[in-house]
This record gives C-alpha cells, sequence and structure tokens, in this order.
C-alpha cells in the first residue's frame, strides 16, 4: 500500500524526483492532487491498525512470550499512528513525522527479528530476510544522519527514505506471511487428525 499510494501520486507532482522528494512532499500543495497520498497515508495507516490483534494472536499461538508479542503489537500501533498522522497531518505540518513513535518504528526491525529468533528453523528464509532487513536499516539510518557519518546524503535523502522504508515495512509482510502459513498448517492438522483417528 505504501508504495502503491505512491505510484499513483507520482503523476500528478510537476517534476517530482525519487532522488530528491520524499514520499511526503506527494501530500503537500506542491502536488495538483495531494489526497491520493493523504488518504492513501491514512488508509495504511487503518490497515496496520487492523493486523495488530492477528499479529499478537498468532505470535502468541507460535509460543512467543508475552511481553515480546505485546511489544511488537505496540509497534505495529506505532506504525499505524505515523501513516494516519501522516496523511490526517500533510507536510510542513508539525505533526508530520516529528513524534515520539517514530522510536516505535524504529524498534521494528529488531522486535520483528527477536520475535521470529525461536522460529528460524521452521521460518527459513522468512527469518534471515528480517535479519537482512534489519541489517539495511540501520545501514541505511545510519547514512541519513550526516554528523554520524560525514557523508552528505542531501542529493539522495528521497531514495534513502525509499530504502529505510522497505527495510522497515518488509518485515511486517514477511512476519505476517509466515504465520498465517503456521496457522494453516495448524488447521490442516486438525483436520487431518480425525481421519487418522478413524484409519
Amino acid at each position: 500500500m505504501y508504495f502503491g499510494i505512491q505510484l499513483l501520486a507520482v503523476p500528478f507532482y510537476p517534476g517530482f524526483n525519487i532522488l530528491v522528494n520524499s514520499a511526503s512532499d506527494l501530500g503537500t500543495a506542491h502536488s495538483l492532487k495531494p489526497w491520493i497520498f493523504n488518504l492513501g497515508a491514512i488508509a495504511t495507516g487503518l490497515t496496520t491498525f487492523a493486523s495488530v490483534y492477528g499479529f499478537y494472536q498468532s505470535l502468541r499461538s507460535s509460543a512467543t512470550n508475552f511481553l515480546l508479542a505485546a511489544l511488537v503489537c505496540l509497534s505495529l500501533m506505532c506504525y499505524g499512528t505515523s501513516s494516519l498522522a501522516a496523511g490526517v497531518f500533510p507536510m510542513p505540518h508539525p505533526y508530520h513525522g516529528a513524534s515520539p513513535v517514530q522510536f516505535g518504528i524504529i524498534l521494528g526491525p529488531v522486535l520483528f527479528v527477536a520475535a521470529f529468533w525461536k522460529r528460524r528453523r521452521g521460518s527459513g528464509w522468512v527469518f534471515w530476510c528480517l535479519a537482512a532487513c534489519l541489517a539495511l536499516f540501520v545501514v541505511v539510518l545510519v547514512l541519513m544522519r550526516p554528523g554520524v557519518t560525514g557523508i552528505n546524503t542531501d542529493p539522495i535523502m528521497g531514495l534513502l527514505q525509499r530504502i529505510l522504508a522497505v527495510a522497515g515495512f518488509a518485515p511486517l509482510g514477511l512476519g505476517a506471511y509466515d504465520l498465517l502459513k503456521q496457522q494453516m498448517e495448524s488447521i490442516r492438522l486438525s483436520l487431518d487428525f480425525p481421519k487418522s483417528a478413524e484409519s
């Protein structure tokens, strides 16, 4: 949803440059139709909120401890709140992107790796993709802080933001896929059990 909305909104932003412009620029007055991005951001936030209960139940059923499952869900709520605020308060509104929930988003990839650590053998490639997302997230986050590296990344800040978004959002999809696969396997086994018992 995050990237699809941008694809829909870019044609209505004259001179949009993926290397320089951030995603949030698409919801400003510089866009001919800012409502496309803003409504899309709101929808992304609401969809993320809707996933919280499912994540919690699935993580708990896979023996993830209560605290870690709760922290993952809290991080998801931060993702949802951030997306919602991005749509409700377009740039340059002071509430746009400048809130404590950003801390929960930064911890998101770490929490997903921690939550799936015990499942790494059963999850296979999913866990290692989560670990790769975490590594990429850390690298890009550091690059986006010129005071840390001394590298001027202003000319590619828009690109870095999108790479950071991939590394930040991908764990949600990967985690959901793996947990859904687990749920489907549990359902299949429960349906097969009566047949095997009869035979």
